[in-house]
């Protein structure tokens, strides 16, 4: 079957946008790559008053990953961010997960849990 609607796209190096948030004001994106290769240059845009949102994929190659799998990249994510950052600062973290609807089967997955 043609998977090709699956395929993980990446982001390379860092892409950087600008939001008005309302009750907030603006705010900079940093979508920084999650690939090994660009983990040295993460810890030049982390700030203690940042606001953090790791996004993990449901999905890889076409298929919808293991909890187990899921779960050790959440935990490789924290800790990263916990080295990096001041060790007084508690930053703020949200863990999302996306993807799933990329996949077959994934909206009926989706509908089953809304």
């Amino acid at each position: 079957p043609d998977n090709s609607h699956c395929m993980d796209q990446h982001t390379v190096g860092i892409d950087v946008s600008t939001a008005d948030v309302s009750g907030i004001g603006h705010v900079l994106l940093y979508d920084v790559a999650g690939q090994i290769q660009y983990h040295k240059t993460h810890g030049f845009f982390f700030a203690a008053n940042a606001f953090f949102i790791l996004l993990l994929s449901l999905v890889t190659g076409g298929k919808i990953r293991a909890l187990h799998e899921l779960f050790e990249e959440g935990k490789y994510w924290l800790c990263f961010l916990r080295a990096s950052i001041d060790k007084r600062s508690i930053p703020t973290v949200i863990m999302a997960a996306s993807r799933l609807d990329r996949c077959p089967g994934g909206r009926e997955i989706l509908q089953q849990v809304a």
